[in-house]
């Protein structure tokens, strides 16, 4: 004889907590989450599909009304940042190291996505990360505004400009979260794109704020770049990171 479903039971609270806590993926065929917790185990097929998509149901419209829920768009620039990193931290064992190290919190989101984590856990470290750079209600998510604040101890490049004078003690440093590009000289093919950047850069050293003389610069890269390259698109320009 098959079990009776109770709606505040052991059986209805685990599953509860399985999508709450998001230990399964709620596209999940009920039959598979039956087959997978032996506590569903003894019900009718069709009894236990139907709570699932019940629970699922109530869960959902829990979260759209809670005044705390935060929607994430995977195809946001807060989303797809961290996917980069991720790719690089899987991919490029170096990489790593940089990752592991680092004090910028993006790095977390990164490395529980190439370390395939909890998708839940991922998407709340995303919306908490968002939540401290930007103001509520005031998120400009825009690629360059997510690199220049989620990044700002890893910039893509520092300049270190110092007067040519020995003398004159004028030194500043100029931080860049994205490098741009010489349009004139990058290619279909991006076969010169490091040409491209160094192009971009000005031909004429600024001059220093004290004795007006030339300077001497410094530039230092970092271990990623954050490249911005502007795509023509009917006959508009866009940004293409």
């Amino acid at each position: 004889m098959n079990k009776m479903w109770k709606g505040n039971g052991e059986e209805q609270q685990f599953l509860e907590k399985l999508l709450k806590d998001g230990v399964v993926n709620p596209s999940m065929k009920p039959s598979e989450v039956q087959r997978i917790y032996p506590q569903f185990n003894g019900f009718a097929s069709a009894t236990f599909r139907k709570h699932w998509n019940k629970t699922k149901a109530m869960l959902d419209a829990t979260a759209n009304h809670n005044d705390n829920f935060v929607e994430i768009d995977v195809h946001s620039p807060p989303s797809t940042s961290p996917q980069i990193l991720a790719a690089a931290y899987a991919y490029f064992e170096p990489y790593r190291c940089v990752a592991l190290n680092s004090v910028d919190k993006i790095y977390v989101i990164a490395i529980s996505l190439a370390q395939n984590q909890n998708i839940k856990k991922a998407n709340k470290l995303r919306a908490k990360l968002m939540c401290t750079l930007f103001e509520k209600n005031n998120c400009n998510m825009v690629v360059s505004n997510v690199v220049l604040n989620a990044l700002k101890n890893s910039p893509s490049c520092s300049e270190i400009y110092k007067c040519s004078r020995e003398w004159c003690k004028y030194s500043c440093t100029r931080i860049l979260p994205f490098l741009g590009v010489n349009t004139g000289t990058i290619k279909n093919d991006f076969g010169n794109l490091k040409l491209a950047i160094f192009m971009n850069f000005p031909d004429n050293e600024p001059k220093c704020t004290l004795c007006k003389t030339s300077t001497c610069i410094t530039r230092t890269f970092s271990d990623h770049l954050f490249i911005e390259i502007p795509v023509a698109k009917y006959g508009h320009q866009h940004e293409s990171h």
